[in-house]
This record gives structure tokens, sequence and C-alpha cells, in this order.
């Protein structure tokens, strides 16, 4: 091997070595979003697990009854009893599985990645909150006649 021949080894041995570093830096990057992501993820499941008020489902009752303290405090809150006023009452919120589904679209706003880049698994998240929302009764206009 000539000189030439060296200086061209050395320079791509080089810019490997830069990409490397690069690659390290956002290997690095990514593992401190991901612990915070898990961080984040239990909260959420202890926050999670504690407005389930204490309902359990059961082979014979797959969707568990309110507990006993909820049914009264419902009860006295001096409401009519709409439909109404008893779905605007959050009894149980799906936390968990909203931050599941919305994680990618989560990921592309983050600082850390360098550009915006909408991927197929972000449009997929995206589509089905929609359809989440979309669907939900609470977003449905009521009709006064029923």
């Amino acid at each position: 091997m000539d000189s030439a021949d060296n200086s061209q080894l050395k320079s791509i041995l080089d810019r490997q070595g830069v990409l490397l570093g690069r690659h390290q830096m956002q290997l690095d990057s990514l593992g401190k979003t991901l612990e915070t992501f898990a961080g984040s993820m239990s909260n959420l499941t202890a926050q999670f697990q504690q407005l389930q008020l204490g309902r359990e489902a059961t082979p014979s009752n797959p969707v568990p009854a309110p507990q006993a303290s909820v049914v009264s405090v419902l009860m006295d809150s001096g409401a009519d009893g709409n439909q109404l006023h008893l779905t605007s009452i959050p009894i149980q919120n799906p936390l968990e599985a909203l931050a599941i589904t919305g994680a990618p679209l989560v990921h592309i706003t983050h600082i850390t990645p360098p550009k915006f880049a909408w991927t197929s698994t972000a449009d997929k998240a995206f589509q089905d909150l929609k359809g989440r929302f979309t669907s939900a009764p609470i977003l449905i206009q009521l009709d006064p006649s029923r």
C-alpha cells in the first residue's frame, strides 16, 4: 500500500469514528429519554390504579361495580342524576391506555430528535386516538328529548 491509500484509509476511519461518536451520543440520549419515559409510565400506572377506586372484576362480573364510597359521593353531590351530569363525573380515567397509545406522538415532539419525522407508527397512533376521541359518548351531542 502506498501513502495515498494509507491517507484515504485514515480519512475513512476518522469519518467512521466521528459517526460512531455521534451514534453513541444519540444512544445515550435515547437511553435517558427511555428512563424518563419509564419513570413517567410507572407514575401513570400508580395513578391509574388509584383511579380504579377499589373496583375488582370477577369472572361472573367482567365490568366491575363502583365502590360504595363512590356511589355515596355521587348520591350526596346534590345532582339531579341526569345522564349529562353522571357522564361528566370522572369515575374511571383510562390514562394508561391513552399514554401508551400516544407515546409515538409525544416522541416526535420531544426536543431530543434533531427534526420532526412523521412515521407510520405516529400516524397509526394519531388515527387511533382520533377514533377514540371522536367516538367517545361524552363528545356526542345529547338529545334533550330522550
